[in-house]
């Protein structure tokens, strides 16, 4: 027995629509928004038309940007030793080991 199937609605994807293209001025302020306190990207990617993760996306290219642009980021970590009275703290006039460089 044979199934007949008929389509009520057909929806030809023609692939005319082009992708939006976004200042960086826009995408900074769309992130800003994003990422206040008490805000919900979600709610700010739908209210704009975005899918969240390129607000995310966007956030995390803004961060590498930044990261890169400063060259007082720390590096490495250095042993610290924590002495309850400064008197009884040993002297040192080297490191315990050499720092990378």
């Amino acid at each position: 027995m044979a199934m007949l199937m008929t389509y009520q609605r057909v929806e030809v994807i023609t692939g005319s629509e082009k992708r939006r293209a976004y200042s960086v001025e826009d995408k900074a302020r769309l992130v800003a928004e994003a990422f206040l306190p008490g805000v919900v990207a979600s709610e700010v990617a739908r209210r704009h038309g975005l899918n969240v993760s390129l607000l995310y996306r966007w956030r995390r290219q803004f961060e590498e940007q930044d990261a890169a642009r400063s060259p007082e980021a720390p590096v490495s970590f250095v042993p610290v030793r924590i002495a309850a009275d400064l008197s009884s703290a040993p002297q040192e006039t080297s490191p315990s080991r050499p720092l990378a460089g």
